[in-house]
């Protein structure tokens, strides 16, 4: 689709599947895609390279990544609670004193991938996760969760909305022999995601939905060295997260899109380490403040790919890719619990990720019960 300016990639792609949709001359076309396609190019250049944005299916890709980052973010809900057991000692009678531990943590985070120069999309994402886990040997905790939660992105260089919504559940556990340790955390879950972009100049809307699954999983290792009241405990882990989505036919008419199914996986590899210290306050109030310092190294995928043709010929297919994140990068984390009584704790923290193409700011709090 010549339009006499310079053009994005998604805006390349779109327009190479709308010459295949036109074909050739003298091809004969329904009627839907021919009044579509005569409004079309009856746009000024200009007019035409911004609907070529509005038309760019690369939400559904966006959606993937947000999800991946959501399951991400209910798994480490579940390795902090780990942590936290580990707060009040050096070796597993300590590390796991008290039998069980019930919790709540609320999370949000926003995000911005790319800029507006380049494919990319601003995110934010809001859930909760809670769970109850229990020691069942010597050095060995076992766990159960469930979370919830919801993301939304924009694109920087397409139009509309993508809406995300995750949910699962999770196990989780810990073995311990000294001040040694390894957690890990499996989560499973389902994934529904709504794309809705206005092709205002065209007068119309497309607008689909697709459904798919979760899987997360994390572990790490590490050991704890205590220097009075402060520990350090360097640490290695791995994560990971797949997301599936299956494919939709998009309402909208004949520019709408038929969405192929696709799935988005990322393995991110983890060396850091963690300094927390336990400050007596009164009684049987204990502040115990932590930070964290990692690096991060993404191996698997680092953007998302989505494929889809025109409903009015699904033939004329397009690729669009979503903005990928850098490879290495750096995680920063800081926080604290407050232990208002023996069993009560209250607990906070803050994470930034750093990397090329990619900044993004993390919260939660929560409750935690032991008994």
């Amino acid at each position: 689709a010549g339009t006499g300016v310079s053009l994005r990639p998604g805006q390349a792609a779109v327009g190479g599947a709308l010459d295949a949709l036109r074909g050739t001359p003298g091809m004969r076309l329904n009627a839907g895609t021919t009044t579509a396609l005569d409004r079309f190019y009856r746009l000024n250049p200009t007019q035409i390279a911004a609907t070529m944005t509005q038309m760019d299916p690369v939400g559904y890709g966006d959606g993937l990544m947000v999800a991946a980052n959501l399951g991400r973010m209910a798994s480490d809900t579940a390795m902090a609670q780990l942590r936290g057991r580990r707060d009040g000692g050096t070796d597993s009678a300590a590390i796991l004193g008290g039998r069980g531990n019930a919790w709540f943590t609320a999370f949000g985070q926003n995000g911005r991938v790319g800029s507006a120069a380049q494919a990319g999309h601003t995110s934010n994402v809001t859930g909760g996760a809670a769970g109850v886990d229990v020691r069942v040997g010597a050095g060995l905790v076992l766990g159960a969760s469930a979370f919830f939660g919801d993301g939304r992105s924009s694109s920087y260089t397409a139009g509309g909305r993508t809406d995300v919504r995750s949910g699962g559940a999770m196990v989780y556990g810990s073995w311990n022999h000294g001040a040694s340790f390894i957690d890990g955390a499996l989560a499973m879950g389902f994934n529904e995601t709504s794309q809705r972009r206005s092709l205002g100049l065209l007068g119309t809307t497309s607008a689909g939905k697709v459904g798919g699954l979760l899987v997360t999983a994390q572990v790490q290792a590490g050991h704890n060295f205590q220097a009075g009241a402060v520990r350090l405990t360097p640490y290695v882990g791995l994560q990971h997260a797949t997301v599936t989505q299956g494919g939709t036919d998009e309402t909208g008419g004949a520019l709408a899109m038929r969405i192929a199914s696709g799935s988005f996986s990322s393995t991110r590899a983890l060396v850091g380490a963690r300094v927390s210290a336990s400050v007596p306050l009164s009684g049987a109030v204990v502040l115990t403040p932590h930070l964290d310092l990692a690096y991060s190294r993404e191996l698997g995928e680092n953007a998302a790919v989505t494929t889809a043709g025109f409903n009015g010929n699904t033939a004329a297919r397009l690729v669009t890719r979503s903005g990928a994140i850098g490879r290495n990068g750096l995680v920063l984390g800081a926080g604290a619990a407050l232990s208002v009584t023996n069993n009560l704790s209250v607990v906070a923290s803050y994470q930034a990720e750093l990397r090329d193409n990619i900044r993004s700011n993390a919260f939660n709090a929560g409750l935690r019960w032991r008994w």
